[in-house]
């Protein structure tokens, strides 16, 4: 047993069990998702390709959550949009909170997760990507079925990263949260194409007859999931926003890298997918404000 497989299973076991329940929506079977602990999710994220687990202290989303909302509040950030362009904003995402809020990396739940990537990844593993997405009130935009991998130029290894889906709040189906399709993350990467005209997302079909399982969270539980693993979430129709902080771990290398800087990817969408997806140079801070 490695030092890093003994150390996570040291971590504090903060168990919340929920019965798994299935239900009928539009000729698909959806399971709900349990939240475990550690070991049970690594044991998850290995078969299933995601897993829900408990891993944040109250103080962990309190941090978090002012963290998210200073970096928000400020003039200079740019919002990029993964629903459409409307007028009234769908889906907002900001990337590189933690690099303007250095706090965040200071929290139990940044140094657990951390510890549970490099057991499941055996490797020491750095932050790689972290980016905030809100849904607000009655949004009923739901975020389209995509696999993270598609996101990178195949020259990236993608697939030595674990992503972590952190709820800052209470999230249940009605108000967005994950699902995902077991066993996705040992296929190939999809075909995706353009959200939209004016959307800075991509998406790909549901393969017929997919088992979904939803994922609805409490603020403290955490969905982990790899790139290749399929995941959408659904529309928010409550009348609450929908907060989520998403960071990626990435196993250190000693070749050489590409960073995910907005410019890059913006630049690699706008090539792969024009004229379908037009980039975010566009957009300013005031017409995105939140």
């Amino acid at each position: 047993m490695t030092s890093a497989k003994r150390s996570i299973l040291r971590l504090p076991r903060l168990l919340a069990e929920r019965d798994m329940s299935s239900v009928i929506d539009a000729g698909k079977v959806h399971y709900n998702a349990k939240a475990v602990g550690f070991e049970a999710a690594l044991r998850g994220l290995a078969r299933d390709g995601f897993a829900v687990v408990d891993i944040a202290t109250p103080r962990d989303i309190d941090v978090i959550r002012q963290a998210v909302r200073r970096v928000l509040a400020r003039d200079d950030v740019v919002f990029r949009e993964l629903g459409e362009r409307t007028g009234t904003p769908q889906i907002q995402e900001l990337h590189h909170i933690a690099s303007k809020a250095p706090e965040i990396m200071e929290t139990d739940f940044f140094s657990r997760a951390k510890e549970f990537s490099q057991s499941f990844l055996k490797s020491s593993v750095h932050l790689k990507f972290d980016h905030v997405i809100l849904k607000p009130a009655m949004s009923n935009r739901e975020t389209g079925w995509h696999q993270d991998a598609a996101y990178t130029p195949r020259i990236w290894r993608f697939h030595n990263r674990v992503h972590w889906w952190l709820p800052l709040h209470d999230v249940p189906i009605e108000q967005g949260c994950m699902r995902y399709v077991p066993g996705t993350h040992h296929s190939s990467r999809m075909k995706h194409v353009a959200v939209g005209p004016t959307s800075d997302a991509i998406r790909t079909s549901l393969p017929e007859g997919s088992k979904v399982v939803d994922c609805p969270a409490t603020a403290g539980s955490a969905c982990v999931h790899l790139p290749k693993t399929l995941h959408s979430a659904g529309p928010n129709t409550t009348q609450l926003p929908r907060e989520a902080y998403i960071l990626q771990f990435a196993a250190r290398s000693l070749l050489p890298t590409l960073d995910f800087d907005d410019a890059g990817v913006t630049r690699w969408l706008s090539a792969k997918w024009q004229p379908e997806v037009r980039g975010t140079t566009s957009m300013t801070s005031g017409h995105m404000r939140r």
